[in-house]
C-alpha cells in the first residue's frame, strides 16, 4: 500500500511539471534593426522591426530614447539607448602579442535593440539628446486593433523565426510532454514489477 502511494505521488508530480511546462514564462518584445550614419549630419533609422519572444528581459541606458506610442501620439512606454560606436581595438605584432590598442569611433553601425511590445503600440519613434525627432517606424500591424492589410508593412523575412519565436515555443511544449509521458510510462513500469514481486 506505500508503494503505491508513493508512486501514487511520483505520477502527480510528473504530471504536475509537465503540465506547468508547457506556459514557459517569456517577455515579448519588438526587435528594431537600427542603421546610424555619423557625420556633420548624423542620421539613424530604423531599417525593421519584428516581434520576438525571449526569456531574458533587456535594459538599456544612454543619450538617446525610443518611444512606443499609440494611435494618438500618447506616450507608452520609453527607454534610454546609446549608440554602439565606439569600440576598443587591439594591435598585435607578428607573434600574436598585444603591443598597443584603444578605443575608436565608427563612421556607420548597424544595431538590435529590443522594446517591450504594447497591444496597442502604432507608432515607435527614436529621439536624441535634444528630444529631436530623428526616425519613426509604423508598428500597427502588430496591434491589437489593426484592421488593414497584414501585409502592408511586412517584407519578406521580416517575421522572426529564432529560438523563442511563437512556433519554437510550441514546439518545446510538445518536447516538454513527451519528456513527461516517458516518466509517466516508466513509473507505471515500475510499480507494476514491484507490485508483481510482492504477490
Amino acid at each position: 500500500m506505500k508503494i503505491e502511494l508513493i508512486f501514487g505521488v511520483a505520477f502527480l508530480l510528473v504530471l504536475a511539471s509537465s503540465l506547468s511546462a508547457q506556459t514557459p514564462d517569456y517577455f515579448v518584445y519588438y526587435k528594431l534593426n537600427i542603421s546610424y550614419e555619423a557625420g556633420q549630419e548624423s542620421t539613424l533609422k530604423i531599417n525593421n522591426v519584428a516581434i520576438e519572444f525571449s526569456e531574458k528581459e533587456f535594459s538599456y541606458y544612454g543619450n538617446y530614447s525610443i518611444r512606443a506610442l499609440d494611435t494618438s501620439g500618447k506616450k507608452l512606454d520609453q527607454l534610454s539607448i546609446n549608440i554602439p560606436d565606439k569600440i576598443l581595438y587591439d594591435i598585435t605584432n607578428d607573434e600574436g602579442e598585444i603591443v598597443d590598442g584603444g578605443k575608436t569611433q565608427l563612421d556607420a553601425v548597424d544595431f538590435i535593440v529590443y522594446v517591450p511590445y504594447y497591444e496597442n503600440a502604432h507608432t515607435l519613434a527614436v529621439y536624441d539628446s535634444s528630444h529631436k525627432e530623428l526616425a519613426t517606424y509604423d508598428i500597427s500591424i502588430y496591434a491589437k486593433d489593426f484592421s488593414g492589410d497584414e501585409n502592408a508593412n511586412i517584407n519578406e523575412g521580416e517575421i522572426e523565426t529564432g529560438p523563442y519565436s511563437e512556433g519554437n515555443l510550441v514546439r518545446k511544449n510538445w518536447i516538454y510532454w513527451v519528456m513527461g509521458l516517458i516518466l509517466i510510462i516508466i513509473f507505471i513500469g515500475i510499480g507494476y514489477y514491484i507490485k508483481r514481486g510482492e504477490s
